[in-house]
């Protein structure tokens, strides 16, 4: 039997030499827990630097280059079916992302009126993630499926 898995989607648009401060914002350091946790209300956040107890993934954006979406989410648990769905979200909110920011464990829930200390980052909801990404979840992750 095939389980299906989800995850929550952030979009963020990153100014030029704000990298390290996304990151530490997102991913915080060793051991602590980072304030985007706090601001969801995800208390039990742990990272030993090489496994955590919630699958995180953050894209670092690269300012050469302007991506559509469809470029952005290349080689991530985003389907391509989604991509309607999050280009609207990103019309409404008025937001070219160049970085996103993916969570996910079994059964987290996340507010969707959460409201974010850090500029340009928006929660765009929960979506099932693709079967190919799934795949590379699971082989580096094992431990979360």
């Amino acid at each position: 039997m095939q389980k299906t898995y989800y995850y929550h989607l952030f979009v963020a648009r990153i100014e030029e030499g704000k990298t390290k401060d996304y990151d530490q914002y997102a991913l915080g350091e060793t051991h602590t827990i980072p304030l985007l946790f706090k601001e969801l209300g995800i208390e039990d956040y742990v990272f030993d630097g090489e496994i955590g107890n919630y699958g995180v993934e953050v894209l670092n954006p690269d300012f050469r280059y302007e991506f559509p979406l469809s470029e952005l989410f290349f080689d991530s648990v985003v389907k391509q079916e989604d991509l309607p769905t999050i280009e609207k979200f990103c019309k409404e909110k008025d937001i070219l992302p160049n970085s996103y920011i993916i969570i996910y464990k079994k059964d987290l829930k996340i507010n969707k009126g959460t409201s974010f200390s850090y500029p340009n980052l928006y929660y765009v909801g929960e979506f099932e993630m693709s079967e190919e990404g799934k795949e590379s979840e699971q082989f580096r992750n094992p431990h979360l499926f």
